[in-house]
């Protein structure tokens, strides 16, 4: 949105350009010992005072989403023009989380009650947060500042951000 009112709340005094967003994967190992790739959009903005804040989306949605393209565009859209180096995250969807309910102790009613994506979503956010340092200190050197660093989120998105800056959950016998 261009101007506040009933359906833009805000408008940031700054309105950058950004470079052709580009993406990439995070892996990591999870809790159970398998691999995990979360895709990322990056939204650079051209122009703005570095080093940049950086800001993290996390999407909702049970289903998980494969392109990060879809993931919360809008929203990584406005906060990179508004200056900060945007990245959005498309979580995927765990087709089965036996592994990991073994993993963490769990049996199997407790498994069948058990969300997967309140326990992936947080660790995919801090897969990325490790990228975004390993990135500021090689090819994003001087362009983002890992000190400033936001997550926000919507629903599940949301939850996962809480969870990462300390909110307690209980995942079904573990906090």
């Amino acid at each position: 949105c261009t101007a506040t009112g009933p359906d833009c709340l805000y408008v940031s005094p700054a309105n950058h350009d950004f470079a052709p967003p580009f993406d990439r994967s995070v892996i990591y190992t999870d809790q159970a010992g398998d691999p995990r790739a979360v895709n990322v959009l990056i939204r650079q903005p051209q122009g703005a005072a570095l080093p940049m804040p950086v800001v993290i989306w996390s999407h909702g949605g049970t289903d998980g989403k494969t392109s990060p393209k879809k993931s919360m565009a809008e929203w990584s859209t406005v906060t990179a023009s508004a200056g900060y180096f945007s990245i959005a995250v498309a979580h995927a969807h765990r087709q089965d989380a036996t592994r990991l309910c073994t993993s963490l102790g769990m049996d199997t009613e407790t498994c069948h009650r058990f969300v997967p994506l309140n326990w992936d979503r947080p660790h995919d956010i801090r897969a990325v947060l490790n990228e975004v340092e390993r990135m500021a200190a090689a090819e994003f050197r001087g362009v983002i500042d890992k000190d400033r660093i936001a997550v926000g989120g919507h629903s599940a998105g949301a939850g996962g951000a809480q969870t990462v800056a300390g909110a307690k959950r209980d995942f079904g016998n573990t906090v």
